[in-house]
């Protein structure tokens, strides 16, 4: 507790002035972001509309852009914080209507002064590496619930709803959890009951001024079986994070695997973890890119 209040002293020291946001390596500065918002990841029976010329994988999109996107086609682009996203189903759409959809969901804060955009690359590399990612996290093998987070969380500070996923280990437990918030003086102020391994969190429901916090998911049924505790800080320096649930939607389970793929550890440990989510996206869709993409994490990985 007196590290985590050391570590919350810190941080509360730390953003008490107004920061430029970071980038992790993965980022490169991209001034097109403002005109060019997305990267195509993938692109079949999508054209242009007003030349009738085929969209390319890796192309980038401009705003003011139409699209028509045929029966069976599908269109699967990043947004340049790396927010994914899939269209399908549709007879034409503008870039500006995907533009919206996914600033709603992600709810970005002050994004016109951001110019940079998410290395799409590591996604396509289907060969061994070794990764040399180094993050601290305090996801390790005895916790019985593996939610695998850094340390020190940072979260947009404007966002409401922040969605928890977390994995099992190999222990039997109730398939009911309790989702706890402390506040700084390891006070619970939020706690809700959830079945199964998500959970939607609303910050409304608990933010104070401080905008510092400690969460612990736990069995319903047996206290022992517990995560690790994460910290979790609100700060206008967080450029991005994935905080949706993933429900049906595999473009959202693929953005969480590449964000959890680039920000953690190389330990195998943390791997099992990344190929769930990669997993997951293949499990969520029948089109044949999300296989392609965990095939790809399989081989550089080493897994295979």
């Amino acid at each position: 507790m007196n590290r985590l209040l050391i570590v919350f002293f810190v941080l509360l020291v730390s953003c008490s002035q107004r920061i430029t946001p970071t980038f992790p390596s993965y980022y490169e500065k991209d001034p097109t972001v403002l005109t060019h918002p997305f990267q195509v990841l993938y692109a079949d029976g999508v054209t242009n509309e007003r030349t009738g010329e085929p969209i390319e994988n890796k192309e980038l999109l401009p705003e003011c852009q139409k699209l028509k996107i045929s029966e069976e086609g599908i269109l699967i682009v990043a947004h340049h914080t790396g927010a994914f996203t899939e269209v399908r189903g549709v007879t034409a759409v503008y870039v500006s209507d995907i533009l919206e959809s996914v600033l709603t969901r992600i709810q970005k804060f002050e994004s016109s002064d951001l110019s940079y955009r998410i290395d799409t690359d590591r996604l396509f590399i289907d060969s061994f590496e070794k990764n040399m990612l180094s993050v601290a996290v305090s996801c390790v093998p005895t916790n019985s619930i593996r939610l695998c987070l850094p340390n020190e969380l940072d979260v947009p500070a404007n966002f409401d709803e922040f969605c928890l996923n977390w994995f099992l280990r190999d222990t039997v437990q109730s398939g009911i959890y309790d989702v706890i918030i402390y506040n700084i003086f390891d006070e619970e102020i939020y706690k809700t009951t959830v079945s199964g391994n998500s959970a939607r969190i609303n910050f409304n429901d608990f933010r104070y001024d401080m905008g510092l916090y400690i969460l612990e998911v736990r069995d319903a049924k047996d206290e022992d079986l517990n995560s690790n505790k994460v910290g979790i800080k609100e700060s206008e320096n967080t450029y991005y994070f994935p905080t949706l649930c993933i429900d049906d939607n595999a473009a959202y389970a693929l953005e969480t695997a590449y964000y959890t793929e680039q920000n953690f550890s190389h330990s195998r440990f943390y791997y099992e973890t990344i190929l769930n989510y990669y997993q997951l996206a293949a499990d969520l869709s029948d089109h044949p890119f999300y296989d392609q993409m965990l095939e790809n994490f399989r081989k550089r990985s080493g897994l295979e």
